[in-house]
């Protein structure tokens, strides 16, 4: 719902910004809650032409609408923990190429051309071919949105079978989802139903979600229920890059000598880019292979591969995917160098670390 919108048949753009820009919306089944810092804000709505807007409001959602005095940074600990997350994930360099052209001509579509029959979007495609990356520029185009990887929902499904406590309501605070892996979800018909029927909540509610998945959509063995409302939208195939792009973005990082080497998808592609440009300014920058390094890193640590991928070890094992990742190697080849599942663990593990070592 679009508060400032509407407000503007009802108020002044000094009362919008002074009493409307500030709020934050949280709602649940039957009431919606406008949280709002001034201590004045109630004894404000109780003019004319804001008990008019209220009116209004409630006549769009169907919902009673609450006014509540709040400090605004206690209302979402799910709001303010993953505008962080998004921060550090939009830091990330985009590769725009042909391969992911359409996609963005999508995103555009839904969210500015008002083309919601495409919503929600289902991408796919091998290993490599920057389908995270697209979901992280999904990601821009609002303030309240969350990036899953659906190993973190399966596990706090679990943790509120296991204690009652309901984590997974707060996805209904954001407006936009991106549900990473979606195949991960793949036997475990628990949190299949679960989330699908969030997704009945969160798209009658006006939410947009971009499901990524490296499996096409007739080789995902879901529940009907959740692989019909995952399908129901706009599908897409991304491909990995093509000798074109290739060359042309080696060219433009003026690395043409290298245009005949052969790379999997775009993320070994930007991987090999970055670690070229920091060894070409960094004569006294060790060239140990990430192979070598692990091997390294393993004997000062005492440990052995095997150990590294016990719990109890965690923390370490995602201090090595960090240094990895920022030596320019890619998720890929950090999974199979540390025999992980996938490279969605290698990803997981990256974000983890970078977010709790946050100055």
């Amino acid at each position: 719902m679009d508060l400032v919108k509407i407000s503007e048949n009802f108020l002044s753009k000094g009362e919008i910004l002074v009493w409307i820009k500030p709020i934050i919306l949280t709602e649940n089944e039957t009431e919606i809650f406008l949280h709002h810092h001034n201590s004045y804000f109630s004894q404000k709505f109780s003019e004319p032409k804001f008990l008019d807007l209220l009116k209004e409001l409630e006549r769009i959602s169907g919902k009673k609408v609450l006014l509540k005095k709040t400090e605004i940074n206690k209302i979402s600990t799910a709001q303010n923990h993953q505008k962080q997350e998004n921060q550090q994930i939009k830091k990330n360099d985009f590769i725009k190429t042909k391969e992911n052209s359409l996609a963005l001509k999508a995103f555009d579509a839904l969210f500015n051309d008002g083309q919601t029959d495409l919503n929600p979007i289902f991408i796919y495609g091998e290993s490599g071919t920057g389908k995270t990356t697209l979901g992280k520029k999904f990601l821009e185009f609002s303030q309240k949105s969350k990036f899953i990887i659906s190993e973190d929902f399966v596990n706090d499904f679990f943790h509120e079978i296991s204690t009652g406590e309901n984590k997974l309501k707060n996805l209904l605070e954001f407006d936009v989802l991106v549900i990473d892996n979606i195949e991960y979800f793949e036997k475990r018909i628990g949190a299949q139903l679960k989330l699908a029927t969030i997704l009945d909540k969160f798209l009658n509610f006006g939410g947009k979600v971009l499901f990524i998945s490296s499996k096409a959509k007739d080789d995902l063995k879901l529940d009907l229920r959740l692989k019909s409302r995952i399908l129901s939208g706009l599908t897409l195939q991304i491909k990995p890059p093509s000798k074109d792009t290739i060359q042309t973005f080696l060219k433009n990082s003026g690395l043409e000598d290298f245009s005949n080497k052969t790379f999997s998808g775009i993320r070994e592609l930007k991987s090999f880019c970055t670690t070229q440009k920091f060894l070409s300014q960094n004569d006294e920058a060790p060239k140990l292979s990430p192979e070598d390094f692990v091997e390294n890193f393993l004997k000062r640590k005492n440990l052995s591969l095997s150990a590294l991928k016990q719990r109890v070890n965690v923390k370490i094992k995602d201090k090595l995917i960090f240094d990895l990742k920022n030596m320019g190697v890619s998720f890929v080849r950090i999974s199979n160098i540390l025999g992980l599942a996938n490279h969605t663990s290698a990803m997981y593990s990256y974000r983890k670390f970078n977010i709790q070592n946050i100055d």
